[in-house]
């Protein structure tokens, strides 16, 4: 953690190394969980956010891979990027269809309001999905030519044998 703080001073952003993730969850407006946790974690608790909190929760990224407590998901306005997927690899994965109150899509187009008051806890259950990252990456693409910027590398392999991939490891 020194080194992250270290780092960030050095871009003049303030940093502070909390003594527990209770200590971090009781006095935020925003919580993002970004976690290495392995399985069925609680990193979060539900009992330690106040009203209003909003979670990202980004490190349930993989189907078994959890990090908040499903109380938090049962009290909560959760957003998801995409349900099915959610259900798979999400938070929800600990709690179920019923848990989910958008997908965010319907919020950004208003088909769906957002929070309606500021006491409500919400939850954006993050797994990432591909056109987030195709989008991403074409607007880098883009900057990085309108700047002269970057380096083009041919990413795809001419292999001698273009059915047999296993050349490719030798």
């Amino acid at each position: 953690m020194r080194k992250f703080e270290e780092n960030m001073r050095a871009l003049g952003l303030e940093a502070r190394a909390a003594r527990s993730g209770r200590e971090v969850a009781e006095r935020c407006d925003v919580l993002i969980t970004a976690t290495a946790a392995r399985g069925r974690q609680r990193v979060v608790e539900r009992g330690w956010l106040k009203p209003g909190t909003h979670v990202n929760a980004v490190g349930g990224d993989a189907p078994g891979k959890t990090e908040l407590d499903p109380r938090i998901l049962l009290e909560a306005k959760v957003v998801v990027e995409l349900l099915e997927q959610a259900l798979v690899e999400g938070e929800v994965q600990n709690v179920g269809r019923d848990a989910v109150y958008a997908e965010l899509w319907e919020i950004v187009s208003g088909l769906k309001p957002g929070r309606v008051s500021e006491s409500e806890l919400t939850v954006f259950d993050s797994i990432g999905i591909a056109v987030e990252d195709w989008a991403a990456l074409t607007y880098l693409y883009e900057v990085a030519a309108k700047r002269g910027a970057g380096l083009e590398v041919d990413l795809l392999p001419s292999p001698p044998h273009p059915k047999n991939l296993f050349a490719l490891l030798r």
